[in-house]
């Protein structure tokens, strides 16, 4: 009764997701003690599974509301992981716990990609797909399983975006896409909502890697559409941010093929809803990072449309608003974004080489150097002070990090080593 009226009630009175997380804590405090208590009983450790899922899904997962505790989330999963191993290891033939533990090692995974260690991620999802192909061939996939095998393909596709990999993300898109087809039309919502996301990045990464454009962009249209005709029966955070991100990736398509006017309306529509899905919780991280790169690539369209005095304006208040992240945060993107703006704008006024560097190097060191994005706007950074050998070297580095395979990021880093090597 204490905790309830007392610490929940003035958690909530600061927000939802510190009470959530408060909840979690506590649910896990009783799960722990009985733990302790009847720790061979099966039952208790499939609620601990849950029960820590839950905690690192509130604390850090990076594809929904969190308080942005990467380290804490990846805590807690590692421990629903351990529960859940335990389980399938003393009766390795149940079904429901080969799914915990395939949840627990997508949930592992995803912390870890997202986290600057793309690497690591990919064994535990390797791993999780191990088990559930072994999984569905013991019997015919149901709705949740083939939700499941949708949403593994799709993580494994951000994964490889993080390398980056399009080409690899691209593969993992259209795997994700032939699960969600096959979903039953006893969920329509849920199919139509799948299948246009996994249609929207297939289509995305298939421009990305010289596929055609023109097709692309009418099969992202279509999946706008389809996320706008959900959210008129059903207001929902998850769909809303889906085509915020849909605008984004559409002006993305349109950018690379020189549509850049298109291309600038389209990240103006989505920035507003993203701005809208902030404001409803300050705290979301994931929410931050979507609005920080949705600034900076409407700046970038507004100088490639000849609109310098609007680029300028959103450039100093894209400064402003990140500046503070890149100085709380635990997750990397906030320094590594904020580095990014400081060492590549065209407005001298604005810029900041030593903060540039401060933060770059920063971002180096949450990922432990294992990012070549990261290493990229390191060696920009480099490159504003003057500091020629670095720029080449750190360059050097993450050309050598990257998949042997063809990318718009591999081409722009080579063509930097070739200049820099003159």
């Amino acid at each position: 009764a204490n905790f309830v009226l007392n610490k929940l009630d003035d958690n909530l009175r600061q927000g939802t997701t510190q009470a959530r997380a408060l909840l979690a804590d506590k649910g896990v405090e009783y799960l722990d003690k009985l733990a302790l208590e009847k720790g061979g009983d099966p039952e208790i450790k499939r609620d601990l599974v849950n029960g820590y899922i839950k905690n690192g899904d509130v604390k850090g997962n990076p594809y929904g509301a969190s308080l942005g505790d990467a380290a804490g989330a990846e805590k807690s999963y590692q421990k629903a992981l351990k529960y859940a191993e335990e389980l399938v290891r003393v009766d390795p033939s149940n079904i429901e716990d080969r799914r915990n533990l395939v949840r627990a090692l997508m949930k592992v995974g995803e912390v870890l990609a997202t986290s600057g260690n793309p690497s690591e991620a990919m064994k535990r999802y390797d791993e999780a797909f191990r088990i559930n192909d072994a999984t569905k061939d013991s019997g015919t996939p149901d709705y949740r399983a083939l939700r499941e095998e949708a949403q593994l393909w799709a993580d494994l596709g951000s994964a490889h975006s993080f390398l980056p990999d399009p080409v690899g993300a691209l593969e993992c898109y259209r795997r994700a896409k032939h699960a969600a087809e096959q979903l039953p039309a006893g969920h329509p919502m849920t199919k139509a909502h799948d299948v246009a996301f996994t249609r929207e990045m297939e289509a995305y990464y298939s421009a990305l890697t010289g596929g055609d454009a023109a097709g692309a962009e009418k099969t992202i249209n279509e999946s706008i559409e389809t996320f706008k005709a959900i959210l008129a029966t059903n207001s929902n955070t998850g769909v809303r941010k889906d085509l915020a991100q849909a605008y984004e990736t559409l002006a993305e398509v349109q950018q690379q093929a020189g549509k850049t006017a298109e291309a600038l309306t389209n990240i103006q529509r989505g920035l507003p809803i993203t701005e809208a899905l902030l404001l409803e919780n300050q705290n979301d991280e994931d929410k931050q990072i979507d609005l920080q790169q949705g600034l900076m690539k409407e700046i970038d369209l507004l100088a490639a449309n000849n609109r310098t005095e609007e680029a300028k304006a959103k450039t100093k208040r894209a400064l402003e608003i990140m500046k503070p992240w890149a100085d709380q945060s635990e997750r990397f993107q906030h320094a590594e974004d904020y580095a990014q703006l400081l060492a590549t704008t065209s407005f001298a006024e604005l810029r900041d080489n030593a903060a540039a560097l401060r933060y770059a190097l920063k971002a180096k060191e949450m990922t432990g150097g294992t990012n070549p994005d990261v290493l990229h706007v390191l060696a920009q950074a480099y490159e504003r002070i003057g500091d020629k050998p670095h720029t080449l070297e750190t360059d050097k580095h993450a050309l050598s990090m990257l998949p042997g395979v063809p990318s718009t990021f591999r081409t722009k880093l080579e063509a930097d080593i070739s200049r820099l090597s003159q």
